[in-house]
């Protein structure tokens, strides 16, 4: 629905702000609100056009996507070098913290 602002004043809508006598299209959720129907009895806005039938457009279903193949197990030779590399690297150190003495 058009909605204009008939009055002096600013008027914010949904996050849309009508000036003086600026046209907007609001859905009609939005102009079935109750504070849009408060300014409209109030005189501030005019549902200036009625709602007009909404036209989709049809969706196209979407294309058949390519089914992922299988996640292959490693190699047995890659597992054991990884294994290797992890017995050969070093342990992390610890981090340790020491109270302060008290005097």
């Amino acid at each position: 629905m058009k909605i204009r602002n008939i009055g002096n004043k600013v008027v914010g809508i949904n996050n849309k702000v009508l000036m003086p006598d600026d046209e907007f299209n609001f859905s009609d959720a939005i102009v079935n609100t109750p504070g849009v129907k408060a300014l409209v009895n109030a005189g501030l806005l005019k549902v200036v056009e009625e709602a007009t039938p909404i036209v989709e457009e049809p969706v196209e279903e979407p294309k058949a996507k390519k089914k992922a193949e299988p996640i292959q197990e490693p190699k047995a030779e890659v597992a054991e070098e990884v294994k290797e590399e992890a017995e050969e690297a070093p342990a992390p150190k610890k981090k340790t913290t020491r109270k302060k003495k008290e005097e």
